[in-house]
């Protein structure tokens, strides 16, 4: 039985981001934002880690474990209103307490359009802060989180990408557009495809890799289907990075 409780507790530590350094990073208008830190080695290049909408940053554990171990550094957060992130206005009994839909959605959009905006750079400015300044970041973003990487990406020192079952717009495609020199992974389902497509085929850098798994599948799940897809995009960032 003690053999099997010790078992239980290291995989627990696994699932939940072994190693990990619980962070409290200052947001637009000082709220915190709460992220897990993966101390790399000291000549280390950095990613940073954005969560899809129906999940939050535990879903980037098996990546930033892998990162970890080539002395990358990796930084996940919790998007505003999701996870631990939530606070004041930004929790679920507030946003739920919202009578109108159509209110609710608003708030929302809101909310992830132009407050996460400088959410999002505040993290990357705290992994900025931990890698040294010759080396490089990268940055992934899964569904909603990867309208976030293109946009930060247009705005700060970022030199590789990996959208996952990325959110598509008009507005996120024509930024894309503007980024020809930044390598990009491609991860989505034939499902999806039709909604990547129209970005991998704007992509003009030699490095860019689309990867597509068959049938259904958004984010997250496609890591559960495919137990190698973690290790793939870690090695990705190894070999984009230099590291």
């Amino acid at each position: 039985m003690k053999q099997a409780l010790s078992i239980a507790i290291v995989l627990l530590g696994v699932s939940s981001g072994a190693w990990a350094k619980p962070v409290d990073i200052k947001g637009t208008d000082d709220f915190t934002l709460k992220g897990d830190y993966h101390a790399g080695s000291s000549e280390g290049a950095g990613v940073l880690m954005l969560h899809q909408c129906n999940r939050d940053r535990k879903m980037y554990a098996p990546i930033a474990a892998k990162l970890k171990k080539m002395g990358i550094h990796t930084l996940a957060i919790d998007f505003r209103a999701f996870g631990e992130s939530q606070a004041g206005d930004y929790t679920d009994a507030k946003i739920e307490a919202i009578k109108s839909q159509e209110e609710r959605r608003a708030f929302f959009r809101h909310m992830v359009r132009d407050i996460w905006r400088g959410d999002v750079t505040a993290a990357y400015d705290y992994l900025r802060s931990k890698v040294k300044s010759d080396k490089p970041i990268g940055v992934i973003g899964a569904s909603c989180g990867g309208a976030q990487a293109v946009r930060l990406a247009s705005e700060r020192p970022v030199k590789t990408l990996s959208l996952f079952s990325s959110a598509t717009s008009p507005k996120t495609m024509e930024t894309y557009q503007a980024l020809p020199s930044t390598p990009t992974l491609f991860i989505t389902s034939e499902e999806e495809l039709p909604g990547i497509q129209p970005y991998f085929d704007l992509a003009s850098h030699p490095s860019n890799r689309l990867i597509e798994y068959k049938g259904e599948g958004h984010g997250e799940p496609l890591m559960e289907r495919d137990p190698s897809l973690a290790g793939a995009i870690a090695n990705w960032f190894d070999a984009q990075l230099g590291n």
